[in-house]
Parts: structure tokens; C-alpha cells; sequence
């Protein structure tokens, strides 16, 4: 199998993966795809489908040391450890984790705007889970908002398959607090000289928002609907790729407000920290 792959940054959800990814990609030796989230290690019908699924996304790379991709779903879906030793078993891992507490509470609210969480609030969401409703899909388990918290079971399975020296663990303060060193220190481990451009560590990415109009939201991010399946039918792929950087991601953008979510029940905290002590 050809490996393109250096590096991956296999989560966690909501916890700075994608500012991680944005200031990685900065980085003059270091190539990552535009687009974030690719589930070829995290999906084992994608995985099936061969490496070629991963070649387009890497044509843009000239030269750079190392390359890499990001899918937070690798923590938390099965088997992604053993695709991506399968793959490269000298691959280095990422992982950015956040206090779990914070990280269910934001999770849930960025479920909401995206559509896929429907509970009424987020107590109703947890009781879902606990009653074991989830449906086992990618989508399902990334609403697990207790479970995905749970880092050291996540963690486990890519430490038994490619030792502890290949793993590196960020908390999101360190993003916030020591972005610089924090990216500098990153990028040398992963193998990247030289300096990196000027970055703009205050920028915020994927922060908290809500959508102006929520059924167009719903429409662009519907994973299946009778207008998407005749589209992936007429249109080739690098249309629809094209289409899904430059119109779609620019039309979900434009239809973003910001938003600040209210503070968490103190009952449903006070359960919280009780689970994850």
C-alpha cells in the first residue's frame, strides 16, 4: 500500500483539532489538505475503497517534508487504530484534548446547529445515551457526548499499536495559552524545519455560532437527500469537490452568526464531573 501519510491528527472532537489543523498547515514543511475531517481511516467502507481515495486530496503538495490529515472521528470510531496501523505503522498521531465537562457541553450545541441533534436540550441528549438510543452510524457515535469524553479508552488502542513514542497529546490551553511554541515544539516532533509564516494565533476557528436560516443549513450539510444522490450520479468528483470548497463552505459561512451558548444546568455539571472523576 503507498503511504502519502505522515502524520494524523485523530482528534478530539470540539477540543481545537481544527485550529491545530489551520496553523499546522502553515507551516511551510508540513502539507495538509484544504479540507479537514476525512474519514478515510475512520470509516471502514471508505478505507476498503484503497488509498487512491486519499491521492487527490495530496496533488496540491510540493515539496513539503511531511504530510498528514485530520478526522476527529478516528478517537472515537472502531477500528481507526487498526486501519491506520495497516497503513503506516510508523504514522505519528495527534490528539488535542479538552476538559470533558466542556467538551460534551460544546459538542452538544454543535450538534444542534448542524442539524443532527435534535433532543430539546441538552439534558434530553445525555438521557438518549445513557438509555442507549444512539444509532451505531459515524453520526450516532459522535453524539455519544459522555463516552467521547472518555480519552484514555480512545486513546488505548493507538498506543498498543504504535507505542507511546508516537503519540503526542496537546490540551486545547495549549493552543490558547502557547500557540507559538506549542505549534513550533509540534512541528519539529513531526519531522518539519524551517520557520513558519506569520500566523494569526487570536483567529478563532469553528467557534460557537447558529445558522440564520436553519433549513438551508440543513439542506447543504444533509448527508442524503434525493437532490444530493442525483447530483453525486451526474456531477464527477472534482466537480463536486470544487463545488463543496468554493460555493458550498462559502454559502454555510455566509449563514453563520455567532453565538454564545448558555451556561451548563449546575445539577447536569455536578453530574458531569462526577462521571468523568
Amino acid at each position: 500500500m503507498s503511504r502519502i501519510l505522515d502524520f494524523a491528527i485523530i482528534g478530539a472532537q470540539r477540543a481545537g483539532s481544527t485550529s491545530l489543523h489551520r496553523y499546522l498547515a502553515s507551516h511551510p514543511d508540513i502539507y495538509l489538505p484544504r479540507q479537514k475531517e476525512l474519514p478515510f481511516f475512520g470509516e471502514e467502507a471508505e478505507f476498503d475503497r484503497g488509498p487512491t481515495r486519499l491521492e487527490h486530496h495530496f496533488r496540491g503538495r510540493a515539496g513539503e517534508r511531511v504530510a498528514g490529515l485530520s478526522y476527529v472521528g478516528m478517537m472515537f470510531l472502531d477500528g481507526s487504530a487498526d486501519r491506520v496501523h495497516a497503513y503506516n505503522p510508523l504514522m505519528k498521531l495527534v490528539a488535542v484534548l479538552r476538559d470533558p465537562v466542556e467538551r460534551a457541553y460544546s459538542a452538544y450545541w454543535y450538534h444542534l446547529r448542524t442539524g443532527w441533534d435534535d433532543s430539546p436540550n441538552f439534558e434530553a441528549a445525555l438521557l438518549r445515551e445513557r438509555e442507549g438510543r444512539l444509532s451505531p452510524d459515524p453520526v450516532g457515535r459522535s453524539m455519544a457526548y459522555l463516552r467521547n469524553g472518555c480519552y484514555m479508552s480512545q486513546l488505548l488502542p493507538f498506543v498498543e499499536r504504535f507505542g507511546r513514542d508516537q503519540l503526542r497529546v496537546l490540551l486545547t490551553e495549549d493552543l490558547r495559552e502557547r500557540p507559538a511554541a506549542t505549534i513550533r515544539e509540534l512541528a519539529s516532533w513531526l519531522g518539519a524545519g524551517g520557520e513558519m509564516a506569520e500566523v494569526v494565533f487570536s483567529e478563532r476557528h469553528n467557534a460557537s455560532s447558529m445558522p440564520r436560516f436553519p433549513r438551508l443549513h440543513r439542506v447543504l450539510m444533509a448527508a442524503e437527500s434525493p437532490l444530493k444522490r442525483v447530483y453525486r450520479s451526474a456531477a464527477p468528483g472534482f466537480v463536486r469537490r470544487a463545488i463543496r470548497l468554493r460555493v458550498t463552505s462559502r454559502i454555510l459561512s455566509w449563514n453563520e452568526r455567532p453565538f454564545r451558548y448558555p451556561e451548563m444546568n449546575r445539577e447536569t455539571r455536578a453530574f458531569l464531573v462526577a462521571y468523568y472523576e
